[in-house]
């Protein structure tokens, strides 16, 4: 009884692992994804106050699908609620400026397939800015209509999976679009979105 016992364990362990190896294949499939992201801005132009940039938290989320181009390679459409922005600072004598940015992004990018666990992305990225958020000596501005409506961006990362129905991945988003510029002294610093997320993923 003991040996049957064992060798039905055996059995449907095997299956089990004939069946994860079968299903971790290059296949269509749709899923969530939620995770948090770190965001900056990238400031640039004449900078005669020596502005900086910090970095602040923020929140990703949404629906990701994978499209087959073979074994090896396929393409993941995303669509995505993303919270970008960052903290400006101008020196001790003024209060930061804080921005809160928040998108609906739209990933596309190629996928290369390093292993059953193992894979790399990269691609583009379209933003388009749903409200803003300027905050400064306590006081919220709505600014949404003062800065760019939409950005591209370019990304790439990579992604874990230690079964077929959950991982987590880490990504890093450029900004190549202004966003709008922040004025001192005068003069304007146009400023782009810095982003490095770190998400779980789910596959139905």
């Amino acid at each position: 009884m003991k040996n049957l016992l064992i060798s039905t364990a055996l059995l449907m362990m095997l299956s089990v692992a004939a069946n994860a190896q079968e299903e971790s294949e290059n296949t269509p499939f749709l899923g969530i994804k939620a995770g948090l992201s770190y965001t900056g801005i990238n400031l640039s132009g004449d900078n005669p106050d020596k502005l900086t940039s910090q970095w602040i938290s923020g929140f990703t989320g949404g629906l990701f699908g994978n499209i087959p181009l073979g074994k090896k390679f396929s393409i993941q459409p995303e669509l995505l609620y993303n919270q970008m922005g960052g903290r400006i600072v101008r020196s001790s004598v003024y209060s930061p400026t804080k921005y809160k940015l928040n998108y609906f992004s739209l990933p596309i990018m190629l996928k290369y397939w390093l292993g059953d666990d193992l894979r790399l992305l990269a691609g583009v990225q379209g933003d388009i800015m749903l409200f803003a958020l300027q905050s400064e000596a306590g006081v919220n501005t709505d600014v949404v209509d003062d800065l760019d409506r939409g950005q591209w961006a370019i990304t790439g990362g990579a992604e874990w999976w230690p079964s077929y129905n959950w991982g987590i991945g880490a990504r890093y988003i450029y900004g190549l679009s202004s966003v709008g510029n922040f004025t001192a002294s005068g003069i304007k610093n146009d400023f782009k979105n810095n982003n490095a997320q770190v998400s779980v993923f789910y596959v139905f």
